[in-house]
């Protein structure tokens, strides 16, 4: 967008918060034009951000503001907003606004926009949780009093979502909805969206909902006091905006561990005495050996093979734990990345030309990577690695499994598993699912950690650079 195309929609935004009953000065206009016009990349999350911060001067305009904004700019329809005396913005039915809010949200599944999709659960958490709608017979005051939980089953239940998604699943299924890719892979892509757009609609609605309640701080359905930081929000669960956070600080990440490294592997370059050495430089204390001499220890670097699910949400784990491991490669005497769904492709030479997202997003469209059913097949793809590289894997190797083991009830291959032990130096298998989730459906984690000489929970940032500092 150009800069005068900036300034005019957000004049005409305010226009429309003016409308709304939000009081915004003259020098509020000038001030909101020119933070937004140096916005060096057009972000929307960023983009609100600095318009909220400029124009809203009381915690009781935010749902207007917020109502306002995802109208305009996004899309989505305007709320009933009750705001404490501010009064509403515009009268919409539930039946009005659910087919409105149901349209949106079916092209963002469809799409696999997992920015529309959160603001989506945005709108429809200040819908469900301001008292809009309630059961037949039930009065707000009572509606009101209920806990989160409450509001996330009625949003839902408005929308029907789960009916949603089972007729985009079949709609794809049947070939209704074209598109490149393959249709497993759309899919996994339209079940992650399901689940961004449940998390996302449950910590809003809990965001409106729990300050106003008086249950006890440590029940379920209360928010919790204190955000996560960046570094400990899952992989798997994280929005877009943070996910871009995560990108920025894992740079940071990536130079504190290479200095950390480098300063452990500098303490420990001793190695046996040079007595030959020691003995020339002990003339001066008349032959007393005082001043010992050490042979330099040879570190002989190892080659890394990195193995990466890439299927559906495991997708985000796989790309940061690459971005990691190739910023640290020069510890390393080669690192060779290969990815997998239900078959494996060699993919070194698409990450020595892209960052780590960019290589896994060809990979996921160019790479050889599904050919049967297109579940994950775990098993069958270790199967593949050790038979076409067994003769290129040395007792120096080190092996690094990125997945969470979850093989769709299909041959998990241990005797791959078995192999591979029997001719690397070590195997690492990383999962980015919580250990208490492992074993339960199709995981099959306990199953092949006798063959790793380590399986780690790897859900975030710290975690990840806990272990890449051990490896």
């Amino acid at each position: 967008m150009s800069k005068k195309g900036v300034e005019g929609k957000v004049i005409e935004f305010i226009g429309e918060l003016r409308k709304a009953g939000v009081n915004v000065t003259v020098s509020e206009t000038i001030d909101a034009v020119r933070a937004c016009v140096h916005l060096s990349d057009f972000d929307l999350s960023v983009f609100k951000f600095a318009l909220r911060s400029v124009l809203i001067k009381n915690e009781s305009e935010l749902p207007i503001f917020d109502s306002v904004f995802n109208s305009f700019f996004i899309g989505l329809p305007l709320l009933p907003v009750d705001s404490e005396g501010s009064g509403e913005i515009h009268a919409l039915s539930p039946n009005e606004f659910a087919s409105e809010i149901k349209q949106i949200i079916r092209r963002a599944l469809l799409d696999g926009d997992s920015e529309l999709l959160s603001s989506a659960a945005e709108t429809l958490a200040m819908y469900a949780s301001n008292g809009a709608f309630t059961a037949q017979g039930e009065s707000g005051a009572i509606s009101l009093s209920r806990g989160p939980g409450y509001y996330v089953f009625r949003a839902l239940d408005l929308i029907n979502f789960r009916e949603m998604v089972s007729s985009l699943r079949a709609e794809l299924a049947e070939g209704k909805r074209g598109g490149v890719m393959p249709l497993q892979m759309r899919l996994d892509e339209l079940e992650s969206g399901a689940e961004i757009f449940e998390r996302e609609l449950v910590l809003e609605v809990r965001k409106r909902v729990a300050p106003r309640s008086k249950r006890d701080d440590n029940r379920v359905d209360t928010i919790e006091k204190q955000p996560l930081r960046i570094d400990e929000i899952e992989f798997t669960s994280a929005r877009t905006d943070q996910i871009e956070e995560m990108r920025r600080l894992l740079a940071g990440i990536s130079r504190m561990l290479a200095a950390k490294i480098a300063r452990k592997y500098a303490k420990g370059t001793g190695g046996k005495i040079d007595f030959r050495n020691t003995l020339r430089h002990s003339v001066s204390y008349g032959g007393a050996p005082f001043d010992l001499k050490f042979k330099k220890r040879k570190r002989s670097k190892p080659d890394l093979y990195v193995l990466c699910d890439i299927s559906g949400s495991v997708r985000n784990f796989s790309s940061f734990t690459l971005q990691l491991v190739f910023s640290l490669q020069a510890q390393f005497r080669s690192v060779r990345s290969f990815v997998f769904i239900d078959r494996i492709d060699e993919v070194t030479e698409t990450f020595r030309l892209c960052d780590a997202s960019e290589a896994i997003e060809r990979a996921y469209r160019e790479s050889r990577v599904v050919d049967g059913d297109g579940h994950s097949d775990v098993g069958r793809a270790l199967e593949q690695f050790v038979e076409g590289f067994s003769d290129e894997i040395s007792p120096r190797s080190t092996v690094l499994i990125l997945s969470d083991a979850r093989n769709n009830s299909k041959d998990p291959r241990l005797d791959a598993m078995e192999r591979l032990k029997e001719r690397t130096a070590r195997i690492y298998w990383l999962n980015p699912e919580p250990q208490s989730r492992w074993d339960t459906g199709d995981s099959l984690m306990s199953e092949y950690a006798p063959y790793c000489k380590s399986v780690r929970e790897c859900r975030n940032l710290k975690q990840l650079a806990e272990f890449v500092s051990k490896l």
